[in-house]
């Protein structure tokens, strides 16, 4: 259910804050909004954690991930305060 909310509402953002009548290198540029940039962090950190709870993998390798996806959601978090 948490997946299907945060797909939902990054496109929702990308749909709301980019308009149509924007250049292709235009739309790309106005993707960038943090708001897209937060949730589409927190989109990746849960794929990130659900994947290596699909299969049997060792307690290492089902750890690298969270602490890749949480560094990845902090330098968002920090990098557009």
């Amino acid at each position: 259910m948490n997946l299907v909310l945060e797909i939902y509402i990054t496109v929702r953002f990308i749909t709301q804050l980019v308009p149509t009548f924007l250049q292709t290198k235009d739309k790309i540029h106005a993707v960038l909004d943090i708001r897209i940039a937060r949730s589409l962090s927190f989109l990746l950190m849960d794929l990130l954690t659900m994947v290596p709870h699909t299969t049997f993998v060792s307690i290492p390798a089902d750890f690298i991930p969270f602490s890749v996806s949480a560094i990845i959601v902090l330098g968002i978090a920090l990098f557009f305060l």
